[in-house]
């Protein structure tokens, strides 16, 4: 039976001053400034604190409703810990005149003012690259080297050793990958090219990490950072490569934190089965769903696939998933093979929407809408598993516009039509440009 609480003072002071005049009828606990009415509302204000600590006790002494510190607690019965605000690390390419050295701890920083450090000593050298194949499409020559190049967007880099000479010069290129960039050339030779092709830069691979906390730390592939200091034969601006500087996260809500150690409590644990999978790879700051795909793809295997709904674009990077490998290594038993335990992040399958009929047609149901989706799209699509036209089509018959109350009387798509395939390593995530009628 659920407690009832008095939502005021008075009226605890009240329902003593009725007790009171019930067993004294002669006197008058109602009458102000008198003494029995004084007492009478001392004690109501001590037995209304007295309900005031009782309905937090109430709600703090169960793990799904407790707060604060109680929270951290239920969760602690489980080892949960909350997980504290994070700094980004990852590489950038920093070039000069080969031969400088870059001392360990060079601060660095971003155009909007967070500030980086140099994990490592490095010095600038020339470094030639293999390049095993190069194609030309229009005015843009790709290339695919035959390891991981280090380049970031706007180097400078001189190829050569192509048969056709046009593909020979020194050019700013474009990273696609960590093993491919695109430059630009003029004339039409012959593709692919022929000969031995490399790939020449002056520069360091450094590794950097930021001083401060938070998501906002994180950075681009082809983002400048800035050396404080001047080194002589270093150029003061270097540039994030295309796995980015990630892993900068905001301290883990309450509500996150409380979502994680139900799950615990909910889902019991056994020596690195689905739920401790689950349970260890949402320990790394930012990982918000996990998926595991167990004997896959093969007898012996696993495949843990997780996404960073709290991002803007939440596919994880490169950085990302071999921090979740590292953490999820820890509990690996010692006769599963560390290459048994594949950990990626999923493909994304973008699903658009457009719709050809919208009653009521404003911009703000418009906005309600997308909003909706957006929701839908950080929580039920799983890894693997096609979107049913019911969820998302519910998704958007459920919107109410915030600012009158309305719901929707009628909507038609034009895409999607009816179920959204997904291959088993594919997750459906949303196309926010919404196209309306």
């Amino acid at each position: 039976m659920p407690i009832k609480y008095p939502t005021t003072r008075k009226q605890v002071v009240d329902r003593i001053k009725t007790d009171i005049k019930n067993e004294l009828p002669d006197s008058d606990p109602f009458l102000r400034n008198s003494y029995i009415a004084s007492v009478a509302t001392g004690v109501g204000g001590a037995v209304y604190d007295e309900y005031l600590v009782i309905k937090v006790l109430n709600t703090e002494m169960f793990p799904d409703t407790a707060t604060g510190e109680f929270a951290d607690r239920w969760g602690s019965y489980r080892d949960f810990v909350v997980n504290h605000s994070s700094i980004s690390n990852g590489f950038i390419t920093a070039t000069g005149v080969p031969a400088t050295v870059i001392p360990v701890g060079s601060l660095l920083q971003s155009r909007d003012g967070i500030q980086y450090k140099t994990k490592a000593a490095s010095s600038i050298q020339s470094q030639v690259i293999n390049i095993i194949t190069l194609v030309l499409s229009g005015t843009t020559a790709t290339a695919i080297t035959a390891s991981a190049h280090h380049f970031a967007n706007g180097n400078l880099v001189t190829i050569s050793g192509a048969v056709e000479t046009e593909y020979n010069l020194t050019a700013s290129i474009t990273v696609e990958s960590e093993d491919s960039f695109t430059y630009q050339i003029t004339g039409t030779p012959a593709s692919p090219a022929t000969g031995t092709i490399k790939a020449t830069l002056s520069f360091a691979n450094i590794e950097v990490e930021s001083l401060t906390f938070g998501e906002i730390t994180n950075q681009d592939s082809g983002a400048t950072l800035t050396f404080s200091t001047f080194i002589s034969g270093l150029d003061s601006n270097a540039t994030v490569q295309f796995t980015t500087l990630s892993g900068g996260t905001a301290e883990e809500s309450d509500v996150d934190f409380k979502k994680r150690y139900m799950y615990g409590y909910r889902n019991p644990i056994s020596y690195f089965n689905v739920t401790a999978l689950v349970n260890k790879a949402k320990t790394v700051p930012g990982v918000t769903r996990v998926f595991v795909q167990e004997i896959t793809p093969d007898v012996g295997q696993v495949t843990i696939y997780f996404m960073m709904d709290n991002r803007t674009y939440p596919i994880p990077t490169l950085n990302d998933v071999k921090r979740v490998k590292d953490e999820l290594l820890k509990i690996k038993p010692a006769h599963v093979n560390p290459a048994d335990m594949i950990v990626s992040a999923p493909t994304p399958k973008l699903v658009s929407f457009k719709f050809t009929t919208l009653t009521p047609n404003s911009d703000a149901m418009r906005e309600a809408i997308k909003i909706n989706l957006e929701a839908f799209f950080a929580e039920v699509p799983v890894v693997g598993q096609f979107l049913s036209t019911y969820s998302y089509q519910s998704a958007i018959n459920d919107t109410v516009n915030p600012e009158t109350g309305e719901f929707i009387e009628d909507f038609v798509l034009a895409y999607p039509l009816g179920s959204v395939p997904v291959a088993s390593h594919e997750i459906a995530i949303l196309d926010t440009n919404i196209l309306w009628p």
